[in-house]
């Protein structure tokens, strides 16, 4: 592990990724991954909805989730257990910042993927918030 998830992440979303680890736990790795591609074609429907739903972004985070997947089984149960808490908070959870209701709705998303990404060693995965 490159660096402590707690310095890699502010204090609020570490605090919240403490939260819900323990849920995302009860979750096959398989059922978080297709949950995640799930999300990420969703936002592409809300898009056409509303243009100020960022899906570029979501398409990236589920790209990064295909990366993952691909590399699952080299991961320590450590790595597994935050990279499923990092899933469940993008997929599942409720956040502070709803993905769906404004153009940096899946900003929160990338930190903590970003972080989980560093701490399990796949830092050529993490995405760049950058925008144009």
């Amino acid at each position: 592990m490159s660096r402590k998830l707690s310095e890699s992440l502010s204090p609020k979303y570490f605090e919240t990724l403490q939260q819900i680890l323990p849920e995302s736990k009860k979750y096959q790795a398989t059922h978080l991954f297709e949950a995640c591609s799930l999300h990420a074609n969703y936002a592409l429907e809300k898009f056409k909805e509303n243009l100020i739903i960022d899906f570029e972004t979501a398409e990236k985070l589920a790209t990064a989730f295909k990366g993952i997947e691909e590399n699952w089984q080299q991961l320590s149960e450590e790595a597994k257990d935050y990279l499923k808490a990092s899933m469940y908070y993008f997929a599942i959870c409720e956040d502070d910042q709803p993905d769906f209701s404004s153009s940096t709705g899946f900003d929160d998303d990338i930190e903590v993927i970003n972080a989980c990404l560093t701490f399990a060693g796949l830092e050529e995965l993490t995405i760049d918030l950058k925008r144009k």
